[in-house]
């Protein structure tokens, strides 16, 4: 799959880690976790969420 259709000029880092994992010479799980290390803890629940990866339900329970 080439991610370079939309966003050849303002991704192309993104797009060049995405094909390189495509390709199979990156490993997905090293460049998730390369990527959440550079980010705030604030930043990742921010990004879960908007990708539905935490839920508001989620955070309900930890309440409890």
């Amino acid at each position: 799959m080439k991610f370079t259709r939309d966003y050849s000029v303002t991704r192309q880092a993104h797009c060049q880690i995405l094909e390189m994992i495509d390709a199979g010479i990156q490993d997905t799980r090293y460049v998730l976790e390369a990527a959440l290390g550079w980010m705030s803890d604030d930043d990742v629940e921010k990004m879960a969420y908007t990708n539905e990866i935490f839920t508001h339900y989620d955070e309900d329970e930890d309440d409890e």
